[in-house]
């Protein structure tokens, strides 16, 4: 019997600067900020002994987001990108943001051999969240305003590519995607 709410977005600012440092190399700082009232959080609910259960908690939202990429080109053959996300939660009734991440860093390349292989790879990492429990017996919780919060693990997230182009208009792909089973 839960009531859904739309998300409503009331102030969403965005900017940032952009350029290149060489003919091979730029980079991208941006920041953000955002008013998100009635945000949806969905915890596990961990005195449910049955399997999986999720309660759906709302909450007023300011997010505050600071981002920032280099990226390193030769020609059309190799392609690299680094990026790197922090970001910073302030909540009208809760303590954290439950389970959305405090920072996100990647790597992405690309490589074409010929024109005719082309080889993507993806690595994302994904860390300080935090979960909101119900049980105080459970190894590494604090309580903070009358709410339990776990420290939740790193996630790691691989995806690879791989591409045949016999011509412009015929190729074929595979395609493997989180490769660290996370």
């Amino acid at each position: 019997n839960l009531q859904l709410k739309n998300e409503n977005t009331g102030i969403d600012v965005y900017g940032g600067f952009k350029g290149t440092l060489s003919s091979r190399i730029s980079f991208n700082v941006n920041a953000s900020f955002a008013r998100v009232k009635d945000k949806a959080f969905f915890i596990t609910d961990t005195t449910f002994s049955l399997g999986n259960k999720f309660n759906l908690m709302y909450d007023t939202l300011n997010q505050t987001t600071i981002e920032g990429s280099v990226s390193y080109q030769m020609n059309e053959k190799l392609k690299v990108d680094a990026i790197g996300r922090y970001y910073s939660y302030l909540l009208l009734n809760n303590s954290y943001a439950w389970n959305l991440p405090q920072w996100q860093a990647g790597v992405r390349g690309s490589y074409n051999l010929y024109d005719k292989f082309l080889v993507n790879l993806d690595v994302n990492f994904e860390g300080g969240r935090k979960a909101l429990v119900y049980d105080a017996t459970e190894s590494d919780v604090t309580l903070e305003n009358g709410q339990l919060a776990k420290r939740m693990g790193l996630i790691t997230d691989i995806n690879l590519g791989l591409e045949y182009r016999y011509n412009k208009r015929v190729s074929a792909f595979i395609q493997f995607n989180n490769l660290a089973s996370q």
